[in-house]
């Protein structure tokens, strides 16, 4: 199990409703399902506008049509346009004891 991992989108469609405002991605809970099954956060980054303040609260979504497929809720990225590449990121800082493995001793021989 690795300690981290990134996934890379594209910013596919934008569009709001009400003061709601949705970014659509390449890629949805079939790539990165743990969102959609227990809320687990990642950290978001425009890539495109990397080093501009963010001024724009949005909800990453994917897209595949169902309701849970959310990548972020209500994240805090710079304005965001169709064709922004978009990196999500997975850090493993501490882990619950469930997800823990028994790993195999090693020795090099």
């Amino acid at each position: 199990m690795a300690q981290g991992g990134v996934l890379v989108v594209e910013v596919t469609q934008l569009k709001g409703k009400g003061a709601v405002q949705y970014v659509g991605v390449s890629t949805g809970m079939n790539s990165l399902i743990r969102p959609a099954l227990y809320g687990a956060h990642h950290d978001i980054i425009n890539l495109t506008r990397f080093g501009e303040p963010g001024t724009e609260v949005y909800n990453i979504v994917g897209p595949i049509c169902e309701s849970a497929d959310y990548l972020g809720h209500e994240r805090l990225l710079p304005a965001t346009q169709e064709g922004d590449v978009l990196l999500i990121a997975e850090h493993r800082r501490l882990r619950a004891r469930d997800e823990l493995e028994l790993q195999p001793a090693r020795a090099r021989v």
